[in-house]
C-alpha cells in the first residue's frame, strides 16, 4: 500500500510540475505579446497581472495539497533533494506561504492607496498617522531581524524559515551596527517628516527632515558599494596571486586541503557584513527607504506588505530546489514586481506619472533633485525588485544554480516583453491609441530592459565573483569531506 501510495504521489508531483509549466508558459506569452497588442488589456494591465499572481500561487498550494506529507522524503530523493535539507519543516508552512503572498498583494492592490499624493495628504486613510506609524515601527523591527541573522556567524541555511527569528543572544550588537542605526534614524526621520506633512500649518512643510531621511540612506548605499567593490578587488588580487594552476585540473590532496584552509582563514579575516549577499540586502533596504519618502506614507504599509511577500518568495526560492520549476519562479518574481509597480498608483501611461513627488523634499524645482525623486517614485519598485531577486541567488549555496536558473529566465521574460512592445508598436503606428497608449507601453518596457541590462553589468562587476568564489569555496570542502570518508 506504501509502494502504491508513493507511486501516487510521484505521478502527481509530476503533473503538478507540467500544469505549473504550462499555466506559466501561458501566462507569460499572453503578458509579453498578446497583451501588447490590445489597448483595453493594457489599461487593465494591473488586474491582469494580479489574476496571474494568484493563480500561480494557488497552483503551487495546491499541488503541495496533493502530494501527503509522510511521503515527502521519499518524493524528495527521487528528484535529487530531500525535504531533511530543506529549511521549512512543516508542509502545512509550504502550503501558506504561496496563500500569504497573495494576501499581501490583494491587500496593496485594493486597501492601499494615494500614493504620490502629497497634495491630498488628509484625504486617504493610508496617510494617517495611525497607519503609516505602526508600518514604520513594523519596518524597523523587521530591520533589527535582518541585522540580527546578518549578525549571526553560525553556520545555517541562508533563509529566514530555518534560523529562528526570536534569537536568545542580546540585540546589543545589531543596534551598535552603522547601517542600523542609520536605517532606524530614516524611518524616524520619516516619521516625524510626514506628520509634520500632514499639519495644518504651512510653515511644517517636512521639508528638512526629507532632505535628511534622502540624504542618510544615499550615503548608505554609496559606502556599501564601496564595501563590496573594495572587497572584489581584494578578492581578485589574492585569488590571482593564490590560484596558480586551473581549478580544472585540481586534485583533492594534502595541498587542495591546505589551500582550503588558507581560503578559508582568508574568508574568515572578512566580515560576514562584507559579502555579496549581506550587502545587496542591506543596500535593497535602504532602497526601500528611498522609494517610501519619494512615494508618500501610504508607501509605509506598502513597502510593509512588500517586505513581507518577499520573505515568502525567498523562503520558496531558496528552500526547495527543483519543487517549483525555475521559470515558474521567475514568472513569479516578475509578477510580483510588477504588481508593486502598479500598486503604487502607477501605470505604463506618462500622464500616470506622480509628479509631486519632484517636491517632496522641495517647493522649488530643482532637475537634479526633481528627476531623481522622480525616477525613484516611478521605476524604483523595479529596481528594488531587482536586488531582492539577486540577493537570493547571493545567499544561496547548496541550491545555487537553481536560482541562477530563475534569475536568467526573469531577464529573458523582459527580453521577451520588449521584443513584444516593439513589434506591437510597429504594428499599430497607425491606430488611433498609438500615442496614448501604445507608444507609452513600449517607452516604459524599454526603460524596463535597461533598468534589467545596467543592473546585471553592475552585479557581474561588483558582485558576481564574490558568489562564485562562496560557490567553490563549498565545493572544495565537499571534495575534502568525500576524501576523508575514503581514507
Amino acid at each position: 500500500a506504501s509502494n502504491n501510495t508513493g507511486v501516487r504521489n510521484t505521478i502527481r508531483y509530476n503533473w503538478g510540475r507540467i500544469l505549473e509549466l504550462s499555466i506559466t508558459a501561458i501566462m507569460v506569452v499572453f503578458h509579453c505579446i498578446v497583451l501588447t497588442f490590445s489597448n483595453s488589456y493594457i489599461e487593465s494591465e494591473q488586474q491582469i497581472i494580479m489574476f496571474f499572481y494568484s493563480i500561480l500561487c494557488i497552483t503551487f498550494s495546491y499541488r503541495w495539497m496533493l502530494i501527503d506529507a509522510s511521503s515527502h522524503k521519499n518524493q524528495d530523493r527521487t528528484f535529487g533533494a530531500t525535504l531533511s535539507d530543506s529549511s521549512v519543516g512543516a508542509p502545512q508552512l509550504l502550503i501558506a506561504l504561496p496563500i500569504i503572498m497573495t494576501i499581501c498583494a490583494r491587500i496593496n492592490d485594493c486597501l492601499v492607496s494615494g500614493h504620490g499624493l502629497d497634495p491630498s495628504i488628509r484625504l486617504h486613510s493610508t496617510h494617517s498617522a495611525l497607519v503609516f506609524l505602526p508600518c514604520l515601527a513594523l519596518l524597523g523591527l523587521a530591520r533589527l531581524v535582518i541585522s540580527s541573522l546578518l549578525a549571526d556567524n553560525s553556520p545555517r541555511e541562508n533563509n529566514l524559515i530555518n534560523h529562528a527569528l526570536l534569537r536568545t543572544s542580546s540585540f546589543y550588537d545589531c543596534f551598535s551596527d552603522i547601517d542600523m542605526q542609520s536605517d532606524l534614524f530614516t524611518l524616524i526621520l520619516l516619521s516625524f517628516a510626514w506628520w509634520e506633512k500632514r499639519s495644518i500649518d504651512q510653515s511644517r512643510n517636512g521639508y528638512t527632515l526629507s532632505l535628511l531621511a534622502m540624504v542618510v540612506p544615499m550615503l548608505g548605499i554609496a559606502r556599501r558599494l564601496g564595501i563590496s567593490i573594495l572587497y572584489q578587488y581584494n578578492w581578485t588580487r589574492k585569488r590571482k596571486s593564490r590560484h596558480r594552476t586551473s581549478a580544472d585540473n585540481a586534485v583533492v590532496s594534502k595541498s587542495v586541503t591546505n589551500a582550503t584552509a588558507e581560503s578559508r582563514n582568508d574568508v574568515s579575516s572578512i566580515k560576514r557584513k562584507e559579502s555579496a549577499a549581506n550587502n545587496i540586502i542591506l543596500i535593497a533596504f535602504k532602497f526601500l527607504l528611498l522609494i517610501m519618502l519619494v512615494t508618500g506614507p501610504s508607501a509605509a504599509a506598502s513597502g510593509l506588505l512588500l517586505v513581507i511577500q518577499y520573505w515568502a518568495t525567498h523562503t520558496l526560492s531558496t528552500s526547495h530546489n527543483g519543487k517549483i520549476p525555475s521559470p515558474s519562479m521567475a514568472a513569479i518574481w516578475r509578477f510580483s514586481i510588477r504588481h508593486a509597480f502598479f500598486a503604487s498608483g502607477h501605470a505604463c501611461s506618462f500622464n500616470r506619472l506622480q509628479f509631486s513627488a519632484a517636491f517632496v523634499t522641495t517647493e522649488t524645482f530643482e532637475f537634479i533633485r526633481a528627476g531623481t525623486s522622480l525616477f525613484l517614485n516611478t521605476f524604483g519598485w523595479e529596481v528594488l525588485g531587482l536586488f531582492l531577486i539577486w540577493n537570493t541567488v547571493a545567499q544561496t549555496r547548496s541550491y545555487h544554480h537553481y536560482n541562477i536558473s530563475a534569475w536568467k529566465w526573469y531577464c529573458w521574460y523582459q527580453v521577451l516583453e520588449s521584443v513584444g512592445a516593439c513589434i506591437s508598436v510597429s504594428l499599430m503606428k497607425r491606430h488611433l491609441m498609438v500615442w496614448a497608449i501604445f507608444a507609452p507601453h513600449f517607452a516604459f518596457s524599454v526603460i524596463f530592459s535597461i533598468i534589467t541590462i545596467v543592473f546585471q553589468i553592475i552585479v557581474l562587476l561588483i558582485w558576481s565573483n564574490d558568489i562564485v568564489h562562496q560557490d567553490s569555496l563549498n565545493n572544495t570542502q565537499l571534495k575534502i569531506q568525500q576524501q576523508k570518508g575514503v581514507d
